[in-house]
């Protein structure tokens, strides 16, 4: 199984499903070195409100993305004109043998995890991708 690793700086907690006092998700707010905020849908809550100002190093999954060839070789995230982050890099793994494969994508400051089936051409280790208009799931809290 491939896992990702992006270390992001929690900026705040904000809860996204209540019913009768009870959080059962939330979203995280969350930032990379040199690079603006954007939110992180955490379902499981594996992140509280004592991680935030901290630096935690967090799996993110990038679901629903427009996976398509980066026109140059960079390693970054970017953010478009809505402030939503843009993640580009170059495929370092990618896990064919479960059911949903996963790729691996670095993007300078650490890596993201995205699904090669929904990019329009076959996707391999070494391409340089950009994804974009993406919904973020956390993944897991080391």
């Amino acid at each position: 199984m491939v896992t990702g690793s992006l270390p992001v700086t929690v900026e705040a907690i904000i809860p996204s499903a209540v019913y009768r006092d009870t959080v059962y998700t939330q979203d995280a707010v969350v930032s990379v070195a040199d690079s603006s905020e954007f939110r992180v849908y955490d379902h499981s809550r594996a992140l509280s409100e004592d991680d935030v100002g901290t630096t935690q190093s967090v799996a993110i999954r990038v679901f629903l993305a427009k996976v398509q060839p980066c026109t140059v070789e960079e390693q970054a995230i970017r953010f478009d004109d809505e402030s939503q982050p843009v993640f580009r890099g170059r495929v370092t793994d990618i896990d064919p043998s479960v059911e949903r494969p996963w790729g691996v994508l670095d993007v300078g400051a650490g890596t993201v995890l995205f699904d090669p089936d929904e990019a329009e051409e076959t996707v391999g280790v070494g391409d340089w991708l950009q994804l974009t208009r993406t919904v973020r799931h956390l993944q897991q809290h080391h």
